[in-house]
């Protein structure tokens, strides 16, 4: 069976979305390989339980592993050491859609969320970098529907006792698939009306 630090990592991510009651938020899991410059992107999308489909509140989680973190995983492998940590990037975009009225501000929707979630690993934790509000226009309902969404992400390392030990990231992945499950609560208690099912 092949093994590798970064499919340890997205199993545990995968096993605390899980254990933390998230289901799948309308995006299938997806993992990407830039054929040209040799990143890796992992992607999955969560909602809280009993979320219509597609949901009005959800996670879209992503995990982007480098071509420079593999080359260095792979020197790691082969003995010749590790000069510095590896880095992954694991970005958490919380999207509230479907709003029938503007009323929640841009403003608002961030005061409502946390500038940065607990530390994950290290001492790191995901920082709020964006948030933006967007318009639709549904031509068959002949009604505006309104959207908001808060990006954060990490750079998280990994050091030699991350990479021979990946069991070690079970825990810490665990407590970010948690803080992602009490953003989506926070996210769903705005007072804005959702459009009707």
């Amino acid at each position: 069976m092949l093994h590798h630090v970064l499919f340890d990592l997205i199993g545990s991510l995968r096993l605390g979305l899980r254990d933390a009651m998230l289901e799948g938020g309308g995006l299938d899991e997806q993992l990407h390989i830039d054929v040209l410059l040799g990143d890796t992107t992992y992607e999955t999308s969560v909602s809280l339980p009993g979320e219509e489909a597609p949901p009005h509140v959800r996670a879209d989680v992503s995990v982007e592993w480098s071509t420079w973190a593999q080359s260095a995983y792979r020197s790691w492998t082969l003995g010749e050491g590790l000069e510095e940590p590896l880095e992954v990037v694991i970005e958490v975009a919380l999207r509230v859609s479907g709003l029938r009225t503007p009323d929640m501000s841009v403003g608002a929707f961030r005061r409502s969320l946390p500038p940065r979630s607990p530390a994950i690993l290290n001492g790191d934790a995901l920082e709020l970098r964006t948030v933006s509000a967007e318009a639709a226009f549904d031509p068959d309902a002949d009604a505006e529907e309104y959207g908001l969404e808060a990006v954060y992400d990490l750079t998280l390392t990994l050091d030699e006792p991350e990479l021979e030990h990946p069991e070690t990231l079970a825990e810490p992945l665990r407590r970010l698939a948690s803080w992602i499950a009490s953003a989506l609560v926070a996210a769903s208690d705005l007072a804005t009306p959702h459009r009707s099912s």
